[in-house]
C-alpha cells in the first residue's frame, strides 16, 4: 500500500505542483501589495483549479509516455516520465483514471468559480488559454510535449498565466506588475525545463522523441539555457527601470547564487567534466524556486 502511494506521488510530480502553488501565490501577493485585499475563498478556488489542471496534464503525459518511459533507464522527478508505471509498480490504467478524475474535478471547480466569483472576461480568457495550452501539450494528436515546442507553451501557461490568473480572479483586470514579474520567471522556468531534459537526452534521441533539447542538440541546448538564465536577470533590472518595486527585484536576485552555480556546472561540462545531472537539475530547480519564493515573499510582506 505504501509503495503504491509512493509511486502515485511520483506520478503526480509534486515538485511541479509546488512550483505552480508558488507562482499562483505570487500573483495573489501582488493583489495584497497593491492594497486590494485578498478574498481567501476566491484564492482557494483558483488554486484548486490551477492544481487540478496541472495534475491532469501530468497524468496525461505519463499515460501517453508509458511505452518509452519503461525503456528509459533515467527517470527524473521533475518532468516527463516518472517510471512509476510497470511490473511491481502502478497499473498502466492509473494515470488515465487519475487524469480523467482531475478533469472532472477541474470542471466542478470551474462551475463554482462561475457561480460564486462571477469573474470578468479577462479571467475566462486566461483560463481558456491555459486549458487549451495544457490539452495541446499533453493529448494526441498534437501532443506539443513531443514536438519540441511544448516547453515554451507550458512555460507561458505555468509561469505567466498562473500569476495572471490569481491576480485577475481577485481584481478583475490586469496590472503592469504582473507581466513585469512574470516575464523573467517565464524565462527561468523555460531554462529549468530544458535542464530537466538533459538526463533523458540519449533516451529521447533513441526513441525519436522530439523535445526542445533534441531539436537544438545538447551543446546548443546548454548555450540557450545559459542565455535564458542571464537574460532573465537582465530583464529583471530592466523591469526595475520601468517601475517594478526595488524590493521585488532585490528579492528575485537572492536566487542569483544558484543561477551562477548552475552556469558554472554547465561550463564544467563543456570543459569535459562528467556531468552530475542530479546536482544540475536541483540547481536549476533551486534557481526557479528561490526566485519565485522570494518574489512572492516580497509581495506578501511589504
Amino acid at each position: 500500500m505504501m509503495r503504491s502511494v509512493y509511486y502515485f506521488l511520483q506520478l503526480s510530480h509534486p515538485l511541479l505542483i509546488l512550483g505552480s502553488i508558488l507562482l499562483y501565490s505570487t500573483g495573489a501577493g501582488v493583489v495584497r501589495f497593491l492594497g486590494f485585499g485578498v478574498n481567501w475563498g476566491v484564492f482557494v478556488l483558483g488554486l484548486l483549479w490551477a492544481i487540478a489542471l496541472q495534475l491532469a496534464t501530468n497524468y496525461f503525459i505519463e499515460y501517453y509516455n508509458i511505452s518509452t518511459d519503461q525503456e528509459n533507464p533515467h527517470w527524473t522527478p521533475f518532468f516527463g516520465g516518472s517510471s512509476a508505471i510497470g511490473e511491481g509498480k502502478l497499473s498502466q490504467h492509473v494515470p488515465l483514471i487519475a487524469a480523467l478524475t482531475s478533469l472532472a474535478f477541474l470542471t466542478s471547480i470551474t462551475v463554482l468559480i462561475i457561480s460564486n466569483v462571477k469573474p470578468e472576461p479577462i479571467v475566462f480568457i486566461i483560463m481558456g488559454l491555459s486549458f487549451i495550452g495544457s490539452i495541446l501539450f499533453s493529448l494526441p494528436p498534437i501532443r506539443l510535449e513531443s514536438s519540441g515546442y511544448g516547453e515554451l507553451i507550458t512555460s507561458v501557461v505555468v509561469a505567466f498565466f498562473l500569476p495572471s490568473f490569481a491576480f485577475t480572479l481577485q481584481v478583475g483586470e490586469i496590472q503592469r506588475y504582473i507581466p513585469m514579474t512574470a516575464f523573467p520567471l517565464t524565462l527561468i522556468y523555460l531554462a529549468m525545463m530544458i535542464t530537466f531534459e538533459f538526463p533523458v537526452y540519449a533516451a529521447d534521441i533513441k526513441f525519436n522523441k522530439k523535445t526542445m533539447l533534441t531539436r537544438m542538440g545538447w551543446q546548443n541546448g546548454m548555450n540557450f539555457q545559459n542565455f535564458l538564465v542571464i537574460i532573465a536577470y537582465i530583464l529583471s533590472l530592466i523591469m526595475f527601470g520601468l517601475g517594478l518595486p526595488r524590493i521585488v527585484v532585490l528579492h528575485g536576485f537572492l536566487s542569483l547564487p544558484f543561477a551562477l552555480f548552475q552556469l558554472w556546472l554547465f561550463w564544467r561540462i563543456r570543459q569535459g567534466t562528467k556531468p552530475n545531472w542530479t546536482v544540475l537539475s536541483f540547481s536549476s530547480l533551486a534557481t526557479f524556486g528561490t526566485m519565485t519564493y522570494f518574489i512572492a515573499l516580497a509581495y506578501w510582506t511589504r
